[in-house]
């Protein structure tokens, strides 16, 4: 799935392996940076923990807003 597929009423975040640490981030912003037809599995690798600067082995989380 690329970040263009994402429904819209979807949130984008990211959980650490290390601490479990939950981040959300702006969609929005990512797609701007790495291009709307990113795939989202590709982007795991550049995963950075904000709590603890883990880079590995983290995963990403979707969630849905009220519409």
């Amino acid at each position: 799935m690329t970040l263009a597929q994402l429904e819209e009423w979807y949130v984008l975040g990211g959980k650490c392996s290390a601490c479990v640490h939950k981040g959300f981030i702006d969609r929005w912003e990512l797609a701007r940076r790495v291009g709307r037809h990113a795939v989202i599995a590709a982007l795991i690798p550049r995963l950075r923990c904000t709590a603890c600067g883990n880079k590995g082995n983290n995963t990403w989380m979707t969630g849905r807003i009220k519409r």
